[in-house]
């Protein structure tokens, strides 16, 4: 049972945005590291991620007993009712805002509760009325690496606000990717995500117009954030690279393929992104 709950926070989705919020933590510090505000970081992210993510498994019961890869989810299947599911979060997300507004500051917890209540709220009516719940999902999902800053920093400055645009540009090539190569599951339960809605060629279309959007957030942060040109070379390089390869690969695939592999690409991206400003004071 207690791997149950465990699977019910979506350990998947904090361990990325685990790496976002250290990453921005480390960028933000300049070599000067606080130990103790890095793992109430680290702790009070992951609590409130976890909370959002179980309150959207409660919103989409319905919808997961109609998917074959979520069928088997705990809430579907009964083992976790929705009363002990709804306590777990409540519980995990005051403990993560209480970790925030006690170890780092009140503008990051209050990042983290707004960034909850988006995810939940915001995103789960979006995403059953509007061809543009991506988007509107991908601003939560941006909360962590803004929250990694302002934890050191205690202000929202032009270099957290590329950040902040540089994942919500990323996060929405790397879901509209999946809802591609997963179009056919979607079909199957009647989920109307993007490729059903206006067809592959116009989502490949969208995913690559983001990437663009996504290498100039790169390039807009190069300029404003003080950053090494190391970090400005390597990640504008490997930017420009996915969406040489998506381009390359348009006609070379189709969609569900060309899709599984911009997914894949789009996680090499986010890993040297992180590393490179998590060390970029130290970089030439």
């Amino acid at each position: 049972m207690v791997l149950e709950y465990y699977r019910l926070t979506k350990p998947g989705i904090i361990r990325a945005n685990v790496l976002t919020a250290c990453a921005a933590f480390l960028y933000a510090s300049r070599g000067d590291i606080d130990t103790t505000i890095l793992i109430a970081t680290i702790v009070g992210t992951s609590l409130l991620v976890a909370c959002g993510c179980i309150l959207n498994n409660i919103m989409d019961v319905e919808l997961d007993k109609k998917m074959k890869r979520t069928q088997n989810r705990a809430l579907v299947t009964g083992k976790i009712t929705f009363d002990s599911a709804r306590r777990f979060a409540w519980i995990l997300g005051l403990a993560g805002l209480l970790t925030l507004l006690i170890f780092t500051n009140a503008l990051t917890m209050a990042i983290g509760a707004l960034a909850v209540y988006a995810y939940v709220v915001v995103y789960g009516w979006a995403k059953r009325r509007t061809n543009y719940a991506t988007e509107i999902g991908t601003l939560p999902g941006a909360a962590s690496i803004v929250a990694g800053y302002t934890a050191v920093t205690g202000s929202f400055t032009l270099a957290c606000f590329c950040l902040f645009l540089i994942m919500v540009t990323w996060q929405v090539a790397h879901f509209l990717a999946i809802t591609l190569y997963r179009s056919n599951d979607y079909r199957a339960a009647k989920i109307s995500v993007l490729p059903l809605r206006i067809g592959t060629e116009a989502t490949q279309r969208r995913i690559m117009l983001y990437i663009l959007f996504y290498i100039f957030s790169l390039i807009t942060f190069s300029i404003l954030g003080n950053v090494s040109l190391s970090l400005m070379f390597v990640v504008i390089g490997t930017g420009m690279y996915w969406l040489y390869r998506s381009l390359y690969e348009y006609q070379q695939r189709p969609s569900d393929k060309w899709g599984r592999r911009v997914f894949f690409n789009s996680l090499l991206i986010l890993l040297i992104f992180c590393v490179m400003i998590s060390i970029d004071v130290w970089l030439p």
